[in-house]
């Protein structure tokens, strides 16, 4: 498929992504991963064993990024310069101190599923009906409004992908974590680390030995700087190294535990093709939600964000965005 406004591939002074930190950070990893990936898509060569569905690269396309497909660049830059705008507008979120709180359930991870193909048409059309890619982000957005009750937040549904690790460990398949980040306002850690207890206690972590949720506070400097970073695309690919083995003496007093460490590293450009697949059919107005007071501003992101896109149903104007 050829992809009409194709971005330029863009160099960094440094070699290395710049950290998300602002709408522009943001926009230039966006883009840059754009460019890479219909690069790698449009002009294959002997060694891109990868490709992705139909569906996929059709959603990749600029002029298909009113629809707020989570795969599109154009539909994430958009979406996030209206996030920021709300946000900053909201008061108490601009505001008031605020946590960025991020929940990891390990039993909302899921294989990739296309280690056994043999085709990459094949590999892609499995992953596309595949357990991570059928997974319903609903569930883990009632997870942590049930968690999180009476404290206000706006959130979004993330996912990440694993090298050869699964929630019961190692694995001979890749698999994707379904997370979400959430920034809450009007509350104190002491708050937050009560409403969260019942969830540590209930559920079990990716990781061994690691908490399912974690809080942090957000800048106060900046307090909106997290929402870039939570609105982002898949960008690192995740190991697990283990280290050590549980051992333990009780004559002499040793316990020495296994540990895990968790490594992160860019996602090569065939492992971004991949989760295309993944996330396929998904839009972001469906991966943020809100709580109390954040369903309002959540309600309001979507109005604006998806404006154009009722605008060119109310025309009729809907199926360029699904023909070549």
């Amino acid at each position: 498929m050829k992809f009409e406004n194709r971005p330029p591939l863009l160099r960094f002074p440094t070699g290395e992504l710049p950290r998300i930190v602002d709408l522009k950070t943001y926009e230039q990893v966006h883009l840059w991963a754009d460019a890479l990936i219909k690069e790698y898509l449009e002009w294959p060569r002997s060694n891109y064993g990868t490709t992705a569905t139909r569906e996929a690269e059709l959603e990749l396309r600029k002029s298909a990024s009113p629809a707020l497909y989570a795969v599109n660049a154009y539909s994430r830059i958009r979406f996030a310069r209206t996030v920021v705008e709300h946000a900053a507008n909201s008061g108490p979120l601009s505001t008031q101190r605020s946590f960025f709180v991020t929940i990891v359930p390990g039993r909302f991870t899921f294989p990739v599923g296309d280690e056994g193909a043999a085709e990459p048409k094949e590999q892609a059309i499995i992953r596309r009906i595949g357990p991570a890619a059928r997974f319903d982000v609903r569930r883990i957005q009632a997870l942590a409004r049930q968690a999180l009750q009476e404290i206000a937040f706006v959130g979004v549904v993330e996912a990440a992908l694993y090298r050869s690790w699964s929630s019961s460990g190692p694995s001979k398949e890749d698999h994707v974590s379904w997370h979400c980040h959430l920034l809450a306002w009007n509350t104190t850690k002491a708050d937050l680390t009560r409403a969260l207890a019942p969830l540590r206690a209930r559920e079990k972590s990716l990781l061994r030995n690691s908490s399912v949720a974690h809080v942090q506070k957000a800048s106060e400097v900046t307090p909106l700087r997290e929402i870039p970073y939570m609105l982002k695309a898949p960008q690192k690919i995740y190991r697990v190294n283990l280290f050590g083995d549980d051992y333990s003496d009780s004559q002499a007093g040793l316990c020495r535990p296994t540990v895990y460490r968790q490594q992160k590293r860019p996602l090569l450009t065939r492992d971004r093709v991949r989760m295309l697949d993944v996330m396929a059919g998904r839009t972001l107005d469906h991966l943020l939600f809100g709580n109390r007071e954040g369903t309002a501003l959540a309600n309001a992101i979507r109005r604006e964000a998806l404006s154009s896109f009722r605008d060119l149903e109310r025309r009729g104007l809907l199926q360029s965005l699904h023909s070549v």
